[in-house]
């Protein structure tokens, strides 16, 4: 599913969907918008954040999209961003990290799917943007983004982030990448020719 962006000249909202070999237009978001983040919820909801759109530049909104309902406005982040990630901890909740507002952001929120509200997470260690989030068996990780090569782990007591802790670093600083989480047989790591 690709959901909006930017062509050139200006910000989309429509949205394409790939099935039976070929790209067919979806359902438009609700305003035009670019970097913005999106994540699969569950087997039928996505969550949209933030993004830079065309009517309020940073933007601080949040949909929670099904088939069924289309997108459906949910409270806004409590700080507006773009050139943030996002990321479904494995206990349920998304949480938002750094970004851009017209400074680096090191801010952290997470927002609960049962009370549908934004929370204040403890801040990044580094201000910066174009990171990107994975959650692993060992918790949700925030890697690199602008300027930074750090990899953090986000260490929780319970619902709530308690703080982010160096776990290790990339060979080089890197922003707006791509991250996942790939099976362990995918790739042979012990022949590295």
């Amino acid at each position: 599913w690709v959901t909006g962006g930017y062509d050139g000249n200006a910000r989309l909202a429509t949205t394409e969907l790939y099935y039976n070999n070929t790209w067919h237009a979806h359902i438009d978001l609700p305003e035009p918008v670019y970097s913005h983040c999106m994540l699969q919820v569950n087997s039928s909801h996505a969550l949209l954040t933030g993004g830079y759109t065309t009517t309020g530049g940073y933007s601080a909104a949040t949909y929670l999209y099904s088939d069924s309902t289309g997108f459906i406005r949910q409270p806004d982040m409590i700080t507006a961003r773009y050139h943030h990630a996002c990321e479904l901890t494995s206990d349920g909740y998304a949480v938002v990290a750094g970004g851009d507002n017209g400074d680096n952001l090191d801010k952290v929120e997470y927002f609960s799917f049962s009370t549908l509200s934004w929370q204040s997470g403890p801040a990044l260690p580094v201000a910066t943007h174009g990171g990107a989030m994975v959650t692993t068996k060992e918790g949700t990780l925030y890697l690199g983004g602008d300027g930074n090569k750090k990899i953090f782990l986000m260490e929780k007591n319970g619902i709530s982030i308690n703080q982010w802790r160096e776990v290790g670093e990339m060979s080089y600083r890197r922003a707006y990448f791509s991250a996942m989480i790939i099976p362990e047989d995918m790739f042979d790591c012990n022949n590295s020719g």
